[in-house]
């Protein structure tokens, strides 16, 4: 048996379990979660499908189905969603997401099917948006950046897909909240104040990147209200400049970071210039422009400083040779933003070097396709 087809096995017997189970255990909920990141981040099915043992994906696209509706129904009695801390909701959020990625978006769930889940979703959502919000989750305390960033992630996603309805159009799989209930720029914000104080350790260019993305998307798509007040009689607007400029204060933009291990298995901060991953540096970009769009101000240097960095970054990962077609078309997007809005201690020499390289190498890959 191959690995792809041990790892559907597993998935699929693993939900058949848990609904069979007249006792709904959260900890075999979330064992399945990571399941479901794992299976996703394999790419197993995929490689099923190009092996031509499509077997297995009709049927695992109706257990999955199956599996998240039934957790949807499981009353407050049966399953106590106010329990679970920040780590768990976490990786729930993570596997929601994996759920629609898990080949990638290509034929997995069925339109009939996407109608039926859509509720579904929306229903899982609710609760963890809902106790969130309660529970103030995202305390400063908490150690883990990922699993913030999981929520985001999964809240990114959700109010950027269309799905389809019964009538034959398209909808928002999230979209804004009824009235009298907490919104998804709720809990943007409150991620906003949990990465304002960051006692523990510096944030890696990954882990900046994934941030920028969301936060960039939930920008450009005006879901947050900038010229609300907040504290101290500034701006959400002028409260996210600040912190964000301080997050790209550190070394995420000077060169390539991760986090990992050194001999005594601490934590430190690596430096992977060598083996740059561009999408993290596309996540950067695409987010930055976002903010150079409707964010930040063309007169503050600190952000021609942010530029300069980031023009150096996108610089390292072209040069590594692994960026895709897509992943050049954001990096040129970005610097062509940066170069006609002149900000203030911009480098244009460099910004228009730069800008060259991508063109050269975007030009290259036109050829070569």
């Amino acid at each position: 048996m191959s690995t792809p087809e041990f790892r559907t096995q597993e998935l699929l017997n693993a939900m058949h379990e848990f609904m069979k189970n007249s006792s709904a255990f959260r900890n075999d909920f979330l064992a399945i979660c990571n399941l479901l990141k794992a299976y996703s981040n394999g790419n197993y099915a995929s490689t099923l499908a190009e092996e031509g043992d499509t077997q297995w994906i009709p049927e695992l696209s109706r257990q999955t189905l199956a599996f998240l509706k039934y957790v949807n129904s499981l009353s407050q009695d049966e399953f106590d969603w106010s329990k679970f801390s920040m780590n768990p909701v976490g990786v729930i959020c993570y596997a929601l997401k994996a759920c629609l990625e898990i080949k990638r978006g290509k034929d997995f769930f069925s339109d009939e099917q996407l109608i039926l889940l859509k509720p579904i979703l929306r229903g899982i959502t609710r609760k963890l948006i809902d106790h969130l919000d309660q529970n103030k989750l995202m305390k400063p305390s908490h150690q883990s950046y990922g699993d913030v960033l999981a929520v985001l992630a999964w809240l990114t996603k959700g109010f950027q897909l269309y799905m389809p309805t019964a009538s034959g159009q398209k909808t928002k799989l999230l979209s804004g909240a009824a009235p009298g209930k907490v919104g998804i720029d709720a809990i943007y914000k409150q991620a906003l104040n949990y990465f304002s104080d960051l006692p523990f350790k510096a944030m890696d260019t990954r882990q900046l990147g994934k941030l920028f993305f969301s936060l960039g998307r939930v920008i450009s798509h005006k879901l947050l209200d900038l010229n609300q007040g907040v504290e101290q009689g500034q701006t959400l607007g002028q409260r996210l400049t600040e912190n964000l400029l301080a997050l790209c204060a550190g070394n995420a933009l000077i060169s390539y970071r991760e986090w990992g291990e050194d001999n005594f298995r601490n934590s430190v901060l690596k430096d992977k210039t060598s083996h740059i991953n561009p999408v993290a540096v596309e996540n950067l970009a695409d987010g930055l422009q976002a903010c150079l769009t409707y964010l930040f101000d063309t007169s503050d240097a600190r952000v021609g400083l942010v530029v300069n960095r980031m023009a150096g970054l996108i610089q390292k990962a072209v040069q590594s040779g692994n960026a895709q077609e897509s992943t050049l078309k954001v990096y040129a997007k970005f610097l062509n933003t940066a170069r006609l809005e002149q900000y203030n201690g911009t480098d244009s020499k460099k910004i228009d070097e730069v800008i060259l390289l991508v063109n050269t190498y975007l030009s290259s890959n036109s050829t070569n396709s």
